[in-house]
């Protein structure tokens, strides 16, 4: 009759041999980032910020992700740029983020790369380029990184930066969602939806909506409320699922959405 006991003891034992194992590997990653190795500078920043065998700290996180970068290390010229562009253990200084942004994508890190895009869409610590903008994206998505080809995507169909080219954009598009970008998939969903690029089709447009929920888009999720709540194939019962969960999933909107009578009813069991 002790089954929870033993168990709980378990568990106990399973977390404190974890705990160990990780307070040993960070002080392993401090006598090495005490050296000078910049790796292991990095890492053990990075156990400062995830508070993995030491108290989080992201002061000393920076302090060692700083030492790291300025030696090269790629990986924490790009964790010290997220520092700055945060505002982690030191002030937001969307300047010098964008500098060791480049400096890691200059390196090839792609998170990197696809920072610098978005620094140069909107003029976060440099000037708005466009052109440049695109360039950096097309480097990420190159590499594979999923919100990189959505985001390209997007560029093609809407000619920023880039000539339009809606079959380019689609197959970006196509290849972000095969990497599990929700975007990506919201994207398709839009455009079979309207129709563009591609024929209309409602049911392809719910199954990239669909798609793009089960990763928890939120968008994607009103889309579908909105499609099951008016036009052909109303199912209010349907919409009010969607719209619940973009709820759940902490959308603003659908709160307001859910308060209009007609949902009201339906979670009363009226339908008519």
């Amino acid at each position: 009759m002790n089954g929870g006991n033993e168990k709980s003891q378990l568990i106990d034992n399973i977390i404190d041999s974890f705990e160990r194992s990780c307070a040993k590997g960070a002080e392993y990653y401090r006598e090495a980032a005490e050296e000078g190795d910049p790796a292991a500078q990095n890492a053990y920043g990075w156990c400062f910020i995830v508070g993995n065998g030491v108290n989080k700290d992201f002061y000393e996180a920076v302090r060692w992700f700083r030492s790291a970068a300025k030696q090269g290390n790629m990986r924490a010229q790009y964790n010290l740029a997220m520092c700055y562009e945060e505002g982690h253990g030191i002030g937001v200084n969307l300047e010098k983020a964008f500098e060791w942004h480049m400096k890691a994508a200059l390196q090839g890190d792609d998170r990197a790369q696809l920072h610098v895009g978005w620094s140069y869409q909107v003029g976060n610590g440099v000037k708005k380029n466009k052109k440049e903008a695109f360039a950096w994206l097309k480097k990420s998505a190159e590499q594979g990184n999923p919100q990189a080809l959505s985001d390209l995507g997007y560029c093609y169909f809407n000619g920023i930066g880039v000539k339009k080219d809606k079959v380019a954009g689609l197959e970006c598009y196509k290849q972000g969602a095969a990497k599990g970008s929700a975007a990506a998939a919201y994207n398709i969903g839009c455009c079979y939806r309207h129709g563009d690029g591609v024929a209309r089709d409602k049911q392809k447009a719910v199954e990239w909506y669909e798609n793009a929920a089960s990763l928890g888009d939120t968008s994607a999720m009103l889309s579908l409320g909105r499609m099951f709540e008016s036009g052909d194939g109303k199912d209010l019962n349907k919409s009010f699922m969607w719209y619940k969960k973009a709820l759940d999933c902490g959308e603003a909107l659908a709160e307001l959405i859910l308060s209009k009578k007609k949902f009201k009813n339906v979670l009363n069991g009226k339908t008519d």
